[in-house]
């Protein structure tokens, strides 16, 4: 019994600052003081940091913010896109850390912009191609029209040349008398 201790942690004043920067913008200007106080989230990274023997409070509040953002999440509280916003703080911390991880994270941020890049390249070869396939159509209708009517011009310049008892049938190749 005596041999079991456990430490006391405090968090610091830029600590407690990083809890409710984060769930503030996972939340919203609007909503933060009607949603939580960070007082219980507080209470969650002290007991995450006894449970952990006080390894690493950034790394701590990190997860439990995350946690109480998808807890709020599921209540329809957060703003939307607020994972990508999380992520992008996240991996600034990480990248602070671990230098690795934020070479990493700046290729995969690359590469997202090269992805939507290449989305809107594909977005404008698409309305391209549908204007060519509409133009082609419009074509395609003017010039059926100036057949259809050059056709119905011969057909009634033949009826207008028949002379006496011929009745031309279309549908037979046989003029009958």
């Amino acid at each position: 019994r005596d041999s079991l201790q456990i430490p006391f942690y405090t968090l610091e004043p830029d600590e407690r600052k990083l809890i409710r920067d984060i769930l503030y913008e996972g939340v919203g200007e609007d909503r933060k003081v009607a949603v939580f106080d960070t007082q219980s989230v507080l209470i969650l990274v002290l007991g995450w940091l006894i449970f952990n023997q006080g390894k690493n409070p950034k790394q701590a509040i990190f997860e439990v913010c995350y946690d109480k953002l998808v807890t709020l999440e599921t209540l329809d509280l957060t703003v939307e896109g607020w994972r990508d916003l999380y992520l992008a703080r996240y991996g600034k911390y990480q990248g602070e850390i671990n230098p690795t991880f934020e070479k990493k994270r700046l290729e995969i941020e690359n590469r997202k912009k090269e992805i939507r890049v290449t989305i809107e390249k594909g977005k404008e070869r698409v309305v391209e191609r549908d204007r060519s396939k509409e133009e082609e159509r419009k074509h395609l209708v003017m010039a059926w029209a100036v057949i259809s009517t050059a056709h119905k011009k011969l057909i009634s310049d033949i009826i207008i040349r028949v002379q006496g008892n011929f009745i031309f049938c279309f549908t037979s190749p046989f003029v009958t008398p």
